[in-house]
């Protein structure tokens, strides 16, 4: 077929080190390619939360080229650390969500070399023969070529991409912040377990798909183990 439905909106990615972390912690920089330029505010707002205003000039789809492509440099291994907390007694109340985005001031280094790459890769190569310039940001008060103007970049822009996990912390007997133990059953609640990418006690270096399926078929062996119909 043609036209946009025809292929994903991510057509490739790659993973990386940025230097900042210890080299056994593995990757924690992800590149996201994309072969357009999004100009749906709705679907923004849908898929990222992701509401633009006149606060964030670059973002007011009528500024933005009709034509492009869109790299998106993402951390995996971030070491900010939000919160969750109850809005109400009301269960079904949405929670109070903080996310704390580059809070930990090495999140903020390992995102900014993570730029800096995507600008060398959009520069050489047959990508850097074809592409235009960078759209650039007129209101970040900074040299577009400098730190302090992709620091602010990334600070503006920050948002969770389709991998939340971590809200249900797996741990050892007596971890005070552990949500379930390792056999993933929930502390304090009798006949319940949870198996999902919320008991990651550190999110995974990449995708959370597959690592998420393999905690479900351990916990079927787990309960079919416990209840002897192995």
């Amino acid at each position: 077929g043609t036209g946009l439905g025809c292929y994903s909106w991510v057509t490739g990615m790659s993973f990386h080190r940025s230097g900042v972390r210890k080299e056994e912690d593995g990757n924690d920089l992800q590149i996201h390619f994309c072969p357009l330029i999004g100009h749906e505010q709705n679907q923004a707002t849908k898929n990222f939360g992701l509401h633009l205003n006149e606060a964030r000039p670059i973002n007011e789809w009528g500024k933005l080229p009709k034509y492009g492509i869109t790299i998106l440099p993402s951390l995996v291994r971030a070491q900010s650390t939000g919160t969750i907390r109850l809005a109400s007694a009301d269960p079904l109340a949405p929670p109070i969500i903080d996310p704390r985005y580059l809070s930990d001031e090495n999140d903020l280094k390992a995102y900014v070399e993570c730029y800096k790459f995507t600008r060398q890769v959009c520069s050489t190569g047959a990508l850097g023969e074809i592409l235009g310039p960078e759209v650039i940001d007129e209101s970040i008060p900074h040299p577009a070529d400098s730190w302090e103007y992709m620091a602010e970049t990334l600070r503006r822009r920050c948002v969770t991409i389709y991998h939340p996990a971590g809200t249900a912390r797996m741990g050892r007997k007596g971890d005070s912040r552990a949500v379930v133990d390792p056999f993933l059953k929930v502390n304090g609640v009798s006949g319940l377990r949870v198996a999902d990418a919320s008991i990651m006690p550190d999110v995974v270096s990449g995708n959370t798909n597959a690592p998420s399926i393999m905690i479900g078929e351990k916990c079927a062996d787990m309960i079919k183990k416990a209840w002897n119909l192995e």
